[in-house]
């Protein structure tokens, strides 16, 4: 496992919230952009290695999927169809997971109080910028996108920590 220094949380951090602003405002190819330098800045700069890299992509469909279900079922819409730029956010978040939110690793109902208020907040921010519009009221919206994420952040760093004893 690698230690990552404060400094390292705060630029990971900060990238990913580049990251989002890029897709949620911008919802072009700028995300793209954001995503594909970051990465290779991390990359570059020894903090890990690919295959750990590899091995985190694996839990971005699971996000992917259960927006897709919401979007599908019509919880949310966006204006244009399910958008690309929310694919390349999943990406985003999946590679920040272990290093901005390293500290919640193992501590599942701390992973879930704040992934039920940030995940919320998110989507609400989201929906303000109108990057995604609500069918139901935003307390109705807000409360099951922040259901989703209060069960969706402790299952995915499990997933991350099974994932990491299992290939090694």
């Amino acid at each position: 496992m690698v230690k990552f220094t404060p400094q390292s949380v705060l630029v990971n951090t900060v990238w990913f919230y580049l990251v989002w602003f890029s897709a949620v405002v911008a919802q072009s190819f700028s995300m793209v952009l954001v995503l594909v330098v970051g990465y290779l800045f991390w990359l570059s700069q020894g903090h890990r290695k690919l295959k750990d890299e590899l091995k985190t992509l694996m839990l971005a469909p699971l996000g992917i999927v259960i927006d897709f279900t919401l979007y599908q079922t019509g919880v949310y819409q966006f204006e244009s169809g399910f958008p690309l730029w929310l694919v390349l956010l999943w990406v985003g978040f999946v590679l920040c997971l272990d290093k901005s939110f390293f500290f919640l690793r193992h501590k599942y109902l701390i992973a879930a109080l704040i992934g039920g208020i940030a995940g919320g907040f998110n989507y609400w921010m989201a929906s303000n910028l109108g990057a995604v519009t609500f069918h139901y009221s935003d307390a109705v919206t807000v409360a099951i996108i922040a259901s989703y994420w209060a069960a969706l952040l402790p299952l995915m760093f499990f997933l991350q920590n099974r994932i990491q004893k299992v290939i090694a």
